[in-house]
């Protein structure tokens, strides 16, 4: 059974290593093209190179085609595997970020909506997965003029439910409470965001 596709860029982006994203790059376009070659497009395989291409290309700055192939990477895997499976919804997470980062706030939001209904329909609401899923919509609410208090709300949910899914000293929370205290930051609210 497929499982989501990991992703080399993530760890060669934090790295810092100069040139690795660039090396990182190349390799899974090659891995890509070889795969299209050999096995087709619509290979699980090669589903899963467009997915982590995708995030190579978000890292370099290539937002464009980034979003093309998370648009690829998750029709893919909506056609092999259906809408509500794991690994399809992992795609789904992909383009919505390729959206974020172009600031398709709108398309982001609306996608967002779905896949955290459909995570905490799949996974279930307590998931580390699907907290992902609900911390990714509340980054696009707090970017869009009127919906701060909304991704407040999740903001605290996301610093909940990670509490209790990771435990208190893994680093996600850490990361949660830093972006719920953004959110306090925003509103002016620097006590709030200094206490956290």
């Amino acid at each position: 059974m497929p499982t989501a596709p990991t992703n080399p860029a993530i760890n060669v982006q934090e790295s810092g290593e100069k040139g690795a994203l660039q090396r990182a790059k190349a390799i899974l376009e090659d891995t890509h093209s070889r795969r299209m070659e050999t096995i087709g497009e619509n290979h699980f395989e090669t589903l899963a190179s467009k997915y982590q291409l995708a995030s190579v290309y978000i890292y370099s700055g290539e937002l464009l085609k980034s979003e093309k192939f998370s648009i690829r990477a998750w029709r893919g895997m909506k056609d092999q595997l259906g809408e509500k499976n794991p690994d399809t919804l992992h795609t789904e997470i992909r383009l919505s970020w390729a959206y974020c980062e172009r600031d398709k706030n709108d398309e982001a939001e609306k996608l967002q909506r779905r896949t955290l209904d459909n995570m905490v329909e799949v996974l279930g609401a307590i998931h580390a997965d699907t907290t992902i899923a609900m911390a990714n919509l509340a980054l696009t609410l707090s970017k869009i003029k009127g919906k701060i208090g909304e991704a407040e709300e999740l903001k605290l949910k996301v610093v909940d439910l990670r509490e209790i899914v990771l435990g208190g000293n893994h680093p996600d929370r850490f990361l949660a409470r830093a972006n719920l205290a953004f959110t306090y930051d925003q509103q002016n609210r620097w006590k709030e965001a200094e206490d956290l």
